[in-house]
């Protein structure tokens, strides 16, 4: 059992409501290990969403600092609240912004990588119904 590691990730988060957008989440993350049963996450991630408008399509780069705190239910199984600052900078379309979300996760470890679902809301800050989304992601340790 190792107290600690660190790994990559990369996360889809396709759209899931009336708004023309798609995100690409890749970071790097490292986590402590508590009694066998938890695990602290911690990380940095580049965030790309993609936005199209009626006058063209803009990219839309920001960055992250999620932190998620992970219960182990089987070995290989875990569940999780997410948390994660974001900052998005101004491009022709839209504006720079900052938002918190704010989810739940459930992950399924294979060998040295995860596969998981994350919901999450975008605007945690103006009420957890708004702006809900859904990602999917691997992350491998390094």
């Amino acid at each position: 059992m190792r107290w600690g590691e660190a790994g990559l990730e990369d996360r889809f988060v396709p759209p899931l409501e009336a708004e023309r957008e798609l995100a690409e989440v890749i970071g790097a993350w490292t986590s402590l290990h508590m009694w066998r049963r938890a695990r602290l996450d911690v990380g940095f991630n580049g965030v790309f969403t993609w936005h199209w408008f009626a006058g063209g399509t803009v990219l839309e780069p920001g960055f992250g600092v999620p932190v998620r705190l992970w219960a182990n239910l089987t070995q290989a199984l875990y569940v999780g609240l997410i948390t994660a600052p974001h900052y998005s900078g101004s491009t022709s379309f839209t504006s720079e912004h900052s938002e918190l979300l704010m989810g739940v996760g459930v992950g399924y470890r294979i060998r040295r990588c995860d596969v998981m679902e994350v919901t999450s809301s975008r605007n945690a800050l103006e009420g957890l119904l708004t702006r809900v989304g859904l990602g999917i992601g691997v992350a491998c340790r390094i």
